[in-house]
């Protein structure tokens, strides 16, 4: 007697679900732990370890509820707040990883996003908020620092006006173009402190720059006096204000 005919995705499913069981028996469920290291009970590994973990994990939980102890997780808001207001202070992420003693993984995942979910972590545990809590903000300026940026902004319109070219400061500063046309633009409110210490100190050098002319890489900015318009060159001037060019320029 010949054997039944069956349909060829049904064989492929059974083939697949013996594969599936027979891979389970021989791992004994280690394959399903993922990313996570085993006595954590993490993504339904069901080992030795990670099931004594987990019995573990179970039975300290239920005592802390009956007897009305504080869970182990907290809110993450307060701890962000407080990486936050260290990052402005000037504390960098591996100083506080170092004082704080949490993994740079776990900074991530308050911060950034979790490698999990992809977005910030809602809570935390009590330790690592304790840890990072108990650092103290510094009272000096450090190179890390992130200060407001209006001051720099403001000298940096002044020297376009009269004449300096972003890229000449750039580099009598030994800074980065980028960083001082975001910061002219309005497009950056905030620098380190280094870079405004660069500033500062090269500040002399550019302000007798400024009162060369013959130091200046572009041509002064003109004014319309009849429409108050302001051009960067005087070329501009004559092209695009064509009403106005009898008026004093």
């Amino acid at each position: 007697m010949s054997r039944p005919r069956t349909n060829c995705a049904e064989r492929h499913l059974v083939r697949e679900a013996r594969l599936r069981e027979r891979l389970k028996e021989e791992t004994r469920g280690l394959s399903d732990c993922g990313r996570a290291s085993h006595g954590r009970f993490v993504q339904g590994c069901r080992c030795g370890a990670c099931r004594e973990a987990n019995r573990a994990y179970e039975e300290d939980r239920r005592r802390r509820r009956l007897y009305g102890r504080p869970s182990q997780f907290v809110d993450a808001g307060p701890v962000r707040r407080k990486i936050e207001q260290l990052r402005g202070q000037g504390y960098t992420i591996d100083e506080i990883e170092r004082l704080s003693g949490v993994g740079h993984s776990t900074l991530y995942g308050i911060m950034v996003r979790h490698w999990r979910t992809g977005r910030p972590v809602e809570r935390c545990r009590r330790e690592t908020k304790d840890a990072i809590c108990t650092i103290k903000g510094r009272r000096r300026l450090t190179q890390g620092q992130n200060v407001d940026a209006g001051w720099m902004a403001g000298w940096l319109r002044e020297y376009r006006d009269a004449g300096l070219a972003v890229a000449q400061i750039a580099r009598t500063c030994g800074l980065d173009r980028q960083v001082l046309d975001a910061v002219l633009h309005g497009k950056r409110s905030r620098v380190f402190a280094r870079t405004l210490h660069a500033f500062v100190t090269h500040k002399p050098e550019l302000d007798r720059m400024a009162m060369d002319p013959g130091a200046c890489k572009t041509t002064r900015s003109v004014r319309c006096v009849s429409c108050g318009h302001v051009f960067q060159t005087a070329s501009n001037a004559r092209k695009y204000c064509i009403e106005c060019k009898e008026g004093e320029r």
